[in-house]
């Protein structure tokens, strides 16, 4: 079994897919844009435990609104473990 890709909303509407693409790890927005493509939020280095740390602070800030304790930043960074090396 593998995980292809996993959405996440958060509490004010704010989504993001998470998925794999060759050795990175793309997050992108959820809502399509008009011409049919998502925005590309970052794109992290499966490989790289300290990218992915990174990537789930900047994006647990991004979804909560503020900036979370150790806690909130774990769950993040749990997802984004789902796709790495």
């Amino acid at each position: 079994m593998r995980i292809v890709q996993i959405e996440i909303e958060a509490e004010d509407g704010m989504a993001v897919v998470i998925s794999r693409k060759g050795n990175t790890i793309e997050v992108r927005n959820a809502r399509r844009r008009r011409n049919g493509e998502y925005t590309v939020l970052m794109n992290v280095d499966a490989g790289s435990q300290e990218s992915i740390r990174y990537a789930a602070t900047k994006l647990q800030k991004n979804m909560d609104g503020h900036e979370g304790a150790q806690g909130d930043v774990a769950g993040y960074e749990r997802v984004l473990q789902m796709f790495a090396d």
